[in-house]
């Protein structure tokens, strides 16, 4: 996990950077006054839903990668399933078929989202391994009561409320009646050596612990297993983050926005997207550089958009040289790695915005209104 979580943020800065110019072109040549032909609109939008599959999966591997102490927030288990199913189908077998049934209709957890993907992760992958075959696996929801006198003879400490019963099934070879009592125990695994460490249930078991639900587990040899995972409910409503979000429409506006970044494909197809929105461009490649510019200019530039990680002066320390210059400027974050808790110090000193890499250009648009009205 430290590897991968490595890894993954090792590379996701310059691969989002390089998807973020792939998918800033492609929505250029996508523009009506480039008048394509219905053909050729079909292949700009084959490179923008390749670049967004390609974005969603470096995202995905820092989640599972992530290192950081769970944070306890408000999570969407579907949204959960649905990105634990898109990591499995291009990793397992292809011939094990993956289905889904979300039949609750109350699906929001308090909890920590990578720690649950892990565990879904963990069942899912153990269980291909027992289809060598081929079979099924399927995920499936619903929502139960639990009442005092399960509650006082499960092993959890759990309360009685309200449910959310995630079931995880495959049709696999099953498991030996004197092993499954054993299962989640630390480093018991059937498999030979140096081919598991027997540490991926315990810690399913742990995850599902820490979240104060319930996890069992039935199985029959030949035919296949099935884990149940019941967390409990939160009483909030959900929330759809990408709600009112047009893919197509780019909104325009007026000014002059400085926009830094250390990759210049950045800051050549930043450039022109913002020059079709109606903005004049300044470019820094490094944050020193934007320092000396916005010193220059600041009473003429009415936005800052910067990267985060850049050498020589990196995007937090190019933000309190700006506030120090004028504290009323108004600085926009852009990066591909950094997580929305950790610009909590710039917000309080007044950051007006972050956008995630790579992002839309209608994404970028919206922002950019909100903040310069």
């Amino acid at each position: 996990m430290d590897a991968i979580g490595q890894l993954a943020g090792g590379i996701a800065h310059d691969f989002n950077n390089l998807l973020g110019g792939i998918m800033t072109a492609a929505q250029l040549l996508k523009l009506p006054k480039r008048n394509l032909d219905k053909k050729s609109i079909e292949f700009v939008d084959i490179i923008l839903n390749a670049s967004t599959r390609a974005a969603d999966l470096t995202n995905k591997l820092l989640t599972f990668g992530r290192k950081e102490k769970a944070v306890s927030a408000q999570v969407n288990i579907h949204a959960v399933i649905a990105e634990t199913v898109a990591i499995l189908t291009n990793t397992i077998d292809k011939k094990i078929q993956i289905k889904t049934d979300n039949t609750a209709t109350q699906y929001s957890v308090n909890g920590d989202h990578g720690e649950l993907q892990n565990a879904l992760l963990n069942l899912g992958i153990n269980a291909s391994h027992a289809m060598t075959d081929g079979g099924e696996l399927s995920f499936k929801t619903s929502n139960i009561q639990l009442n005092q006198t399960y509650c006082d003879i499960s092993p959890f400490e759990i309360i009685p409320g309200d449910f959310i019963d995630i079931e995880v099934r495959d049709t696999g070879c099953g498991i030996d009646i004197n092993h499954i009592n054993k299962i989640f125990e630390p480093f018991f695994t059937t498999k030979e050596q140096g081919m598991g460490s027997g540490l991926g249930l315990s810690t399913v078991y742990g995850t599902i612990q820490g979240h104060h639900g319930v996890i069992t587990v039935y199985s029959e040899i030949g035919t296949g297993t099935v884990f149940h995972i019941y967390l409990p409910n939160t009483n909030e409503a959900e929330h759809d983050k990408t709600q009112n979000i047009s893919e197509e429409e780019i909104l325009t506006g007026s000014g002059i926005i400085l926009l830094v970044d250390d990759e210049e494909i950045i800051r050549k197809t930043g450039s022109h997207i913002l020059n079709e929105m109606g903005y004049e461009v300044l470019t820094a490649e490094n944050g020193l550089e934007a320092v000396k510019i916005f010193n220059d200019g600041h009473n003429n530039i009415d936005l800052i958009i910067t990267d985060m990680i850049m050498p020589i002066m990196n995007g937090r320390e190019a933000f309190y040289k700006f506030k120090e210059i004028d504290a009323s400027c108004k600085v926009i974050i852009s990066s591909g790695f950094t997580r929305d808790e950790n610009l909590d110090e710039l917000k309080q000193s007044g950051l007006s915005g972050f956008i995630k890499k790579p992002f839309k250009s209608a994404e970028l648009g919206q922002l950019i209104r909100k903040i310069l009205g």
